[in-house]
């Protein structure tokens, strides 16, 4: 793995492996309650929108692009995120939609992104949103510029991070409603909960990246 980073072949075989994805056999060891499917079918008025997962090179890792989003009334207040959010009418697609938000939210330009592929849809009922993930590679490193209104702060995790099963735990979080959810899946890393969609996605990221490596260490 660390030989196909520092040669920067690692994102040609990430895209390669996008095409084939695990979907909800990666997703539902994420799902906070078993009875309801990540990829369940959203209703007629299901708002459309999607995320980005932004890779970026760190020695002999590769990083990944997190936002913890401003304290306010809506179900997903504070919580750890991909930058993205709802399609516009003047959005080409759903690409667009994610590329477009990466920017307003953090300010990382289109141009300074590489589309490498998408993960699968997930709808989430609580908002009633169906997302779409796309992973994208930082082609230039910039600043983060931070929309005050939407993102408290950004961070970052590596794969390495993702992939350790100790980071993989359940944990008594509360909600919106101020209901604690018991035993819910999720990411802790750096001390940050990361549950949801966001772990949904991320889970099937990871076993990309494990099956990636799983051929690699077949030859």
């Amino acid at each position: 793995m660390e030989s196909l980073i520092k040669t920067g072949a690692i994102y040609e075989i990430i895209k390669q492996e996008l095409l084939t994805l695990p979907g909800e056999s990666a997703h539902k060891e994420m799902v906070p309650f078993r009875t309801l499917s990540s990829i369940a079918k959203p209703g007629k008025n299901a708002k459309e929108s999607a995320v980005l997962c932004l890779l970026s090179t760190y020695q002999d890792d590769i990083t990944i692009t997190l936002m913890e989003r401003t304290k306010d009334s809506s179900p997903h207040s504070g919580q750890i995120s991909l930058p993205g959010g709802k399609k516009e009418n003047f959005d080409l697609n759903l690409a667009a939609t994610a590329l477009r938000e990466t920017e307003e939210e953090i300010g990382i330009l289109p141009r300074n992104v590489s589309i490498l592929g998408k993960l699968t849809p997930i709808y989430i009922p609580v908002s009633n949103f169906s997302v779409q993930p796309f992973i994208g590679q930082v082609k230039t490193e910039t600043p983060f510029i931070l929309s005050e209104k939407e993102v408290q702060s950004v961070f970052k995790i590596t794969v390495r991070d993702l992939l350790n099963p100790r980071n993989n735990i359940k944990k008594d979080i509360p909600n919106h409603l101020g209901q604690t959810l018991k035993n819910v899946p999720c990411f802790f890393i750096n001390d940050r909960i990361i549950w949801g969609a966001t772990s949904i996605i991320l889970n099937e990221f990871k076993v990309v990246i494990e099956n990636i490596i799983a051929k690699k260490n077949t030859h």
